[in-house]
């Protein structure tokens, strides 16, 4: 269709109308509803297209023009009336509006005729002797949707075989038999052709009549082999039928013709049959065959029959212009014939229909010159019809147009004629394809297909067998062959896949070949195309580069997305996978979906893609999406790039929905029970770790063991409170079931007269609670669960619980509470008995030492935690007997023995445990080879023996392992059972040489608001020391001149000494807090003479001094009034009674401990450089000096340095002779002439007394690092208001239970107000000192402090300098 109709395409509305099968001449009607979908007035016009052949204008549109208003609609009727048989119709229609819209109206139907087809092809019949006939019957059957109007052309009355029917109907799918009869006048060979011709089929039916008469034959069978002895002419189609009528002829002649196929006799006068006889008239028989023929003419009525030829002699007697016998006939205007092609002749029938009963003569009257025939020429038509064959021979011209009117005169009457057109067009097969025959493909990717429409049009009247014969490699036709209608449009896919980039330029053939009955005919037609193309690369590019899901919850589905940009030129057909870039984990297939999987993006454009991810595996996805650039866009598992190309990165952390224990707090009145201990006992880190990596659907539920201190039977119990946190993006549950595990059963109890219940009476479920027992938890929600452990039940008591979390995940918790007899010591070893000692590097000259720490009730952790406290076992003497232990280290000698060097080695195998108290075993474990060892030694534990395993290893790594777990340092809620908080509940000390130390400030702060908490730190086995100069309580005070002095005061302290391991001191011992304060606490940790890795744990017990008060007061009134009530007595009905006091006595309180928990790794001087930097080795306090007579009375001398300072001057030693400095004048000296001389400086003992004088201006770094110390810890406390009273001891009994007043100036007062509301408070203060060069002195310290609800760091710095003649203090604090 044009387009000039509708010049935007992209608005045309295409309405399809396929008519179907219609009857040729019928006429079928369809209707379109046309509406104005727009708000105007619209004005429709209907347009033909042009291209169409007007000989197949089938389609008539009721009217073209038409008016609808805004919403209105019409149903527009076409009517299809097809003319040509066999032949399918396409034509195409356009409707424009004001707009110019389109609608196309593609149009079509198939014009169907009658198909019959008969029983036989041929019939021979013979007549026997004696035999005046025979008969045979032909059945003619009509396989077709229309009915088949026949007529046999034959004259019967020249002919020796007779049909009962001449002509008639067949129905439609039905049939019709026809009688012939054979009744021969004379004994010969007789043969017709006799041809039916049916209305609009393709050819007429020719079926061969043989018959003979004689003595030869009697029997059809004896006949047939000589009848068809020779092969006869075949005329079964038009050209054999029209062969005796037709002028031109294509191809050779007939065997006979006649120069006349019809005489007109005119009229002739049937009263005179004398007269009546005609002027006779020449006709011309010629013989076309090479041999000789014999012609026989017989007699009859003047007619003449002979074989393969035939005349028709016609003649009339109606008077001239009579008007007496009008005839009545029906006769159609115009016979359009099928398409041909030039020189090639074509055929049709139609039909003159008599109405009347009269018989009617008709002739054709031709123009001079014309190019069709039909037969018959002439003819009476005694009744019904008479079916006509016309044939048109065409000329070489292509595309030519023949239209000619030709005159029928019936009866001979002038006035009788009747005009009739026949059409025909005659051309050559041709296509046309769009843009004029030029295929331009856009530019490609390489091995890609890029696809474009071509339009291939039939423009003329034939169908078109088309076909490519030879395309390039590169090129693919959709449809390389097939069949094209008359006047169709198909719209054929063109495929472009090169290979390689570059430009590509083809011509292609399309060869067209005409078809007749599905036959081609004539010669093929080619038509060339000029195909361009061009191949190029490509990309993508994603934006964003990366999706970042962020936190998943298992299960739970998220969607992002990311748009592909092609910057590129080339359209790009693209599959998009996901794989894991990281550590792979299960199959993702089901987990990641992306939308669209496959799709296109053409130049310049972007498609959007969006990632769903719903995760079912907990963990780190790391995956990547990644494109293959696919041929095209609907090809399957077929790429034209064999790598994939990343183009967008996805990450995403699924967690499961579950909590984790984020904090702890106890509650006990046994000492040595530490935050630490109980988070490692209770494996809080393992605990949450399964909650938040147990898979749902796991087979067997995972275990969690619980382990409780073994406490000696006590009323009062141990309660422990655990801080859960939901830190994941969804909301979780949990329910705790208990798991019945004793042998205790229901008891039936009676409530009322007649309620009876059963429930248990089991003291076995109240040796541990844990509740709540279920609940749930929003995300970032806390929440408290309370385990509360009760000793009293001797023994161990077995407990199980099922702890079922979200989407059906299952823990069992298993637990043991173990109560001792106070009277009878049982020491057992109910933990690991694995000693899994620390890795020790190689190449260490002196290996630290580990402590294997014995305690009659195992708090071991399992070997699978690793933290500092792996390698410890606590063993405490909770009695007040004495215990002795006793290890066999026999076998470490034989270990010792075959590897040639003392690996293993024991400080203490055997050693006596007090009551209450603690003991070590510490080992050495020196490796000189790569080597893992393994090894028991039996372990006598009072009257009990076990075995003690040891496992270690040695490392190729040098790094020093001080990992300090997951214990929280701080405490991060509160509880009302625990009125005391430390600032800090676990300090780890950064690796320190030996013979060195640190110190260390903590915070306790008194939660309560009316009570007074009285606190004295506990450790059972030691006692409070007062020795020494060191330390010393420093004061800064201000004299009348307000110039600032020190005042030192000799402290009371508390020393937790492990002999030759660990010195740990704490000032002040005791002391009480009041409501809502805090008290600072120093801590000094000195390392000794072994290195070591070791936990101290230090315990201070409280008690509540308001309660102990009100206990007191209320026992004297109590025995106060017991002692007035003291000979009274009551007289009542029931008897005689003594009476009570009025008051009772309050509630004891009852103490509690709270401990501290240090851990120092202690490394040898030797090995300072493996184990530290050097950064940190001058930051770390320096060790314990060699000192001389001159500074003795400042401190004393370890004996043991002695050995160190040789080992010092020994590396100083090496380090000289291996310095270049050294190297380098050893060669001058070598390399020149020797000139030895000798000098001395003469000096008097005065001089060198003075000299070595001059030496102790500076006095030793250890001293003055403790007189530093103590100036920046009163410093200190004085910046930040707080309070030293504490460090003195108590002067006045008041001093207890009243709050001794300070003297301040107005800025103290305001920052100790910010104290008392809790504004600041100092968390810990880590004291660092540098080593010193010549007179000047600076030290660093950290202070944390809790401002504005939340923890601020400061780094102080404190800046000394020292003068030859006196120590002058210049303090300059700044905050960094």
């Amino acid at each position: 269709m044009s387009e000039d109709c509708c010049p935007d395409q992209s608005k045309i509305k295409v309405i399809t109308i396929d008519f179907g099968h219609v009857i040729a001449g019928r006429i079928s009607k369809r209707t379109v509803k046309i509406v104005n979908e727009t708000y105007k007035k619209q004005h429709y016009k209907v347009h033909r297209d042009p291209t169409t052949n007007c000989l197949d204008y089938v389609f008539n549109v009721e009217f073209h023009n038409w008016t609808l208003p805004a919403g209105g609609f019409t149903e527009c009727k076409i009517e299809y009336q097809p003319a040509v048989p066999s032949h399918c119709y396409i034509d195409y229609f356009s409707i424009t509006d004001c707009d110019r819209i389109c609608y196309k109206l593609c149009v079509q139907g198939t014009c169907i005729g009658p198909y019959v087809v008969p029983s036989v092809s041929r019939l021979v019949m013979v007549c026997p002797k004696g035999v005046q006939e025979v008969r045979k019957r032909l059945q003619l059957t009509n396989d077709s949707e229309a009915a088949a109007t026949f007529m046999f052309d034959i004259d019967e009355k020249c002919s020796s075989f007779k049909l009962d029917i001449t002509k008639g109907i067949i129905a439609p799918h039905s049939h019709a038999y026809v009688s012939i009869t054979f009744s021969p006048e004379e004994q010969q060979i007789y043969a017709l052709y006799l041809p039916c011709l049916i209305l609009h089929q393709v050819g007429p039916i020719v079926t061969e009549l043989y018959g003979y008469r004689g003595p030869l034959f009697s029997k059809a069978e004896e006949f047939v082999p000589v009848l068809f002895a020779a092969p006869k002419p075949l005329i079964g189609d038009f050209d054999g039928y029209m062969s005796d009528v037709v002028q031109v002829r294509k191809g050779s002649y007939p065997p006979i013709s006649l120069s006349e196929s019809h005489l007109d006799f005119g009229r002739g006068n049937c009263d005179d049959k004398k007269n009546c006889q005609c002027l006779p008239q020449d006709i011309c028989f010629m013989n076309h065959t090479d041999t000789d023929m014999t012609v026989k003419w017989s007699n009859g009525r003047g007619d003449f029959s002979l074989v393969n030829t035939s005349s028709f002699y016609k003649g009339h007697t109606f008077s001239p212009g009579s008007n007496g016998w009008i005839p009545q006939f029906e006769v159609p205007r115009t016979v359009i014939l099928p398409p041909t092609l030039p020189l090639f002749p074509v055929y049709t029938t139609f039909l003159i229909k008599l109405h009347g009963h009269l018989a009617m003569t008709f002739k054709f009257i031709p123009p001079p010159t014309t190019h069709f025939t039909v037969k018959p020429m002439v003819g009476i038509i005694h009744r019904g019809y008479q079916i006509v064959a016309l044939h048109m021979f065409p000329e070489v011209q292509n595309k030519l147009f023949y239209i000619e009117r030709w005159t029928i005169e019936f009866n001979g009457n002038p006035n009788n004629k009747v005009p009739i057109e026949f059409k025909a067009y005659a051309e050559f097969p041709r296509l046309d394809f769009s843009n004029n025959n030029l295929i331009e493909f856009a530019p490609v990717y390489p091995l890609c297909e890029q696809t474009t429409q071509v339009t291939m049009r039939n423009t003329t009247r034939h169908c078109i067998r088309y076909s490519f014969p030879e395309v390039p490699s590169e090129i693919k036709v959709e449809k390389a062959s097939g069949v094209i209608l008359g006047n169709e449009i198909l719209m054929h896919d063109w495929i472009f896949c090169p290979k390689d980039t570059g430009d590509y330029k083809y011509t292609i053939c399309c060869r067209a070949t005409a078809l007749k009955a599905g036959k081609p005919v004539g010669n093929s037609v080619d038509t060339l195309l000029e195909v361009t193309g061009k191949a190029e690369c490509g990309y993508l590019v994603a934006l964003p580069e990366e999706l970042n899901f962020g936190t998943v919850a298992y299960g739970q589905t998220k969607k992002l997305s990311f748009h592909m940009f092609n910057f590129s030129l080339v359209k790009i057909h693209f599959e998009l996978r996901c794989n894991q870039r990281g550590w792979p984990l299960d199959s993702i297939t089901h987990e990641v979906k992306i939308k669209p999987v496959t799709d296109t993006i053409i130049p310049g454009s972007n498609k959007e893609v969006e990632v769903e991810i719903t995760p079912h595996k907990s963990g780190f996805y790391q995956l990547v999406v990644q494109y293959l650039v696919q041929s095209n866009s609907s090809a399957k598992h077929t790429s034209c790039t064999l790598e994939l190309q990343n183009i967008c990165i996805v990450n995403c952390m699924c967690i499961l929905p579950g909590f984790e224990i984020k904090d702890l707090l106890y509650l006990c009145v046994q000492q040595h029970i530490s935050k630490a201990l109980l988070w490692n006992l209770l494996e809080i880190d393992e605990f949450n770790t399964i909650i938040n990596s147990i898979e749902p659907g796991h087979p067997r539920p995972r275990v969690v063991k619980l382990r409780f201190p073994e406490l000696v039977l006590c009323q009062e119990p141990l309660l422990i409170k655990l801080l859960v946190v939901n830190s994941t993006p969804t909301h979780s549950t949990w329910t705790i079931t208990r798991i019945k595990k004793c042998d205790c059963k229901q008891v039936t109890k009676h409530r009322g007269l007649t309620f009876k219940y059963k429930e248990y009476c089991c003291d076995h479920r109240l040796a541990c609670t844990i509740s709540p027992n279920k609940g749930v938890l929003q995300p970032r929600q806390k929440t408290i669960l309370t385990v509360k452990v009760c000793y009293r039940i001797l023994g161990k008591t077995s407990l199980e619980w099922k702890l079922v979390l979200s989407n059906n995940r299952n823990i069992i918790i298993n637990a043991d509470v173990v109560a001792l007899s106070e009277i009878e010591p049982r020491p057992s070893l109910v933990a690991n008995q694995v000693f899994s000692m620390e890795r020790i590097y190689i190449g260490d000259i002196d290996a630290i030492k580990q402590v294997y720490f014995i305690h009659l009730v195992i708090l071991d952790l399992p070997e699978k935690n690793v933290s500092i406290y792996r390698q410890m076992c606590w063993l405490y003497n909770s009695l007040d007997q004495k215990v002795t232990y006793s290890l066999d280290i026999s076998p470490l000698y034989q270990l010792n023995a075959a590897a040639l060097s003392g690996t293993f080695a024991c400080t203490n195998p055997q050693g006596t445990l007090p009551g209450q108290s603690y003991y070590p075993i510490i080992f050495k474990f020196q490796p000189r080879r790569f080597e893992s060892y393994q090894i028991t030694l039996p372990l006598k534990l009072g009257d009990t023996m076990t075995n003690l395993s040891i496992v270690a290893k040695a490392d190729i790594s040098q790094k020093t392992r001080f990992l300090t777990g997951k214990v929280p340092t701080a405490d991060q809620f509160s509880i009302p059972e625990l009125p005391i908080c430390f600032s800090v509940d676990f300090i780890v000390i950064s690796p320190m040489p030996m013979h060195s130390k640190a110190d260390r400030m903590i915070m306790i702060y008194n939660e309560s608001k009316n009570d007074v908490i009285g606190y004295q730190w506990k450790k059972l086995g030691f006692n409070l020391c007062y020795q020494g100069s060191v330390p010393r309580s420093v004061m800064l005070k201000r004299d009348s001149s307000s110039k600032w002095y020190l005042h030192f005061q000799m402290p009371q302290y508390f020393s937790y000494e492990m002999p030759n391991v660990l010195d740990v001191r704490v000032m002040p011992i005791s002391g009480r807090i009041q409501p809502a304060k805090a008290h600072s606490f120093c801590i000094r940790i000195r390392s000794l003479s072994h290195p070591c890795k070791i936990t101290a744990n230090l315990s201070c017990q409280f008690l509540n001094l308001s309660a102990q008060r009100v206990y007191e007061k209320s026992v004297l009134v109590y025995n106060t009034l017991c002692t007035e009530l003291d000979g009274h007595f009551i007289i009542t009905e029931k008897g005689t009674s003594k009476p009570k006091p009025w008051l009772e006595r309050a509630q004891k309180p009852v103490s509690f401990y709270k401990s501290l928990s240090i851990s120092c790794y202690i490394y040898s001087v030797l090995d300072a450089d493996l184990k530290t930097t050097l950064d940190e080795q001058l930051k770390s306090s320096p060790s314990v000096e060699i000192r001389t007579k001159k500074n003795e009375s400042c401190t004393s001398t370890d004996p043991k340095l002695i050995d160190i300072a040789t080992f010092v001057l020994e590396g100083m030693i090496w380090d000289i002779l291996n310095g270049n400095l050294f190297i380098n004048n050893v060669k001058e000296n070598l390399t020149q002439v020797p000139n030895v001389k000798y000098g001395q400086y003469k000096m008097s003992p005065t001089e060198r007394r003075k000299l070595q004088d001059r030496s102790y201006i500076v006095p030793p770094k250890h001293f003055l690092e403790s007189i530093f110390e103590q100036m920046i810890f009163g410093i200190v406390h004085e910046e930040f208001g707080l309070s030293l009273c504490h460090f003195v001891g108590p002067e006045d009994i008041r001093q207890f239970y009243y709050q001794k007043r300070e003297t301040r100036t107005r800025h103290f007062s305001k920052m100790n107000k910010l104290n008392m509301q809790g504004i600041f408070k100092p968390l810990t203060i880590v004291l660092k000192m540098s080593h010193f060069a010549k007179l000047s002195i600076s030290v660093i310290f950290d202070i944390f402090l809790f401002s504005q609800n939340q923890w601020v760091n400061y780094t102080v710095k404190v800046s000394q300098k020292l003068s030859q003649s006196n120590f002058i203090w210049n303090r300059k604090l700044h905050l960094m």
